[in-house]
């Protein structure tokens, strides 16, 4: 039931979304998120072998495919919007065998190349970015970082290659596999999901500190398979997708640790969450939508958590199941 189909939804400025039957035809990703550049015009996923799916829409939403299957000398993990609309790509292997950060390099004439490796890393699982320049990734080591008992590393993003301001240890059983990756709006609060299956230790959410150019404090949260993480515009606080758990959780700060709770759902629990992604301007600011098994569940943060406004449902049938998700800016 393998799957190479991709369709544009409408999402209205009320939340309202409908199908205008606008279809395309890329590589195949079963979960994760589409990149956009600032403009929303042109957007990218990593697809299931490695490559990176690429396309284009016009004015009113038309879809033009730029790549169907564009490889590199990376293999695709993730494709990530840094603030200045640049797309860069993780691959998720060791360094010894290309595992890094990668950029994707487009020209006004929407041609594609591979920009070259920016910095090699081990096992690089997600970024988030802060208003200073500055950046976290989610990896067991990059450039001059310990080769071995850290997995996030605060980096100086700008210029060349990134230099690491900072490492800490997220996992001291150094069994993790990382999900989810995000960094808080203010940039104060690091979030990174585990999603190992051979740990000895749960499954967790840990969250750290950002003070200036170095980690804090840490706690760590038990959560089933934690594999997509989002952070509110407007407040620190996050919504975590469990894949396996079948469910999504708020992680908020009402005192001087941090809580989570399960989202009160409408119409059932979500059904294999996968991929999550926020509106961060407009109307529908704090608009979550999550991909799930049948269709798109739409949420929202709200001053106090995050409200379920129920699912979109694309169908029932095998056929109908979704995948990667974006939304453009």
């Amino acid at each position: 039931m393998r799957s190479n189909e991709w369709e544009i939804l409408e999402l209205s400025s009320t939340g309202t979304i409908t199908r205008p039957g606008r279809t395309f035809t890329m590589g195949r990703a079963i979960v994760g998120e589409i990149a956009f550049t600032r403009d929303g015009k042109i957007g990218a996923v990593a697809q299931d072998d490695g490559s990176v799916g690429i396309f284009k829409l016009d004015d009113v939403g038309t879809p033009t495919v730029l790549h169907a299957m564009f490889k590199g000398d990376f293999y695709a993990n993730k494709v990530v919007a840094a603030p200045d609309g640049n797309l860069f790509i993780l691959d998720n292997q060791w360094r010894e065998n290309g595992g890094g950060i990668y950029r994707l390099s487009i020209d006004c004439n929407d041609n594609v190349t591979d920009g070259g490796l920016r910095a090699a890393s081990r096992l690089p699982a997600g970024v988030g970015f802060r208003t200073d320049g500055t950046a976290v990734l989610a990896a067991v080591n990059i450039g001059s970082s310990p080769e071995a008992g850290s997995e996030a590393h605060l980096l100086d993003w700008g210029g060349g290659t990134p230099a690491v301001l900072a490492s800490t240890d997220l996992f001291p059983e150094d069994m993790a596999i990382m999900g989810g990756v995000a960094v808080s709006t203010s940039g104060s609060t690091l979030f990174v999901g585990d999603t190992s299956g051979f740990s000895s230790a749960p499954n967790s959410v840990v969250i750290a500190d950002l003070v200036d150019n170095t980690f804090g404090d840490k706690q760590r949260i038990d959560v089933e398979d934690p594999m997509a993480i989002v952070v509110d515009p407007e407040r620190d606080q996050a919504l975590v997708a469990s894949g396996f758990g079948d469910a999504v959780f708020v992680l908020d700060k009402p005192s001087t640790m941090w809580r989570s709770r399960e989202v009160t759902y409408v119409g059932g629990k979500p059904q294999l969450p996968s991929g999550m992604t926020v509106v961060t301007a407009g109307s529908l600011r704090g608009r979550i939508l999550l991909a799930e098994l049948s269709g798109v569940r739409q949420l929202r943060f709200t001053a106090t958590g995050v409200e379920d406004l129920g699912r979109f449902t694309i169908g029932m049938a095998i056929e109908d199941s979704t995948g990667a998700i974006g939304v453009t800016p």
